[in-house]
């Protein structure tokens, strides 16, 4: 997978464009981890378990350095 470097200055966003950009990015993420899960979850249902994931979400050690 290519990754595609988009960095926000949060600083510069407004309340709502701020909510709006952590919306966007969340939903993203929360159906990129539901496919994952299920996927994972075919193979674990036959054992009796389930996937359950969490994230945390932090500035990159990249975007530190551009700074």
């Amino acid at each position: 997978m290519k990754t595609i470097n988009r960095a926000i200055d949060v600083e510069k966003l407004g309340d709502e464009q701020l909510e709006n950009a952590i919306n966007k990015i969340s939903n993203q993420i929360t159906g990129d981890i539901d496919n994952i899960c299920n996927k994972a979850n075919e193979l674990l249902n036959r054992y009796g378990l389930q996937c359950k994931m969490q994230i945390v979400i932090e500035e990159s050690e990249v975007s530190k350095l551009a700074e």
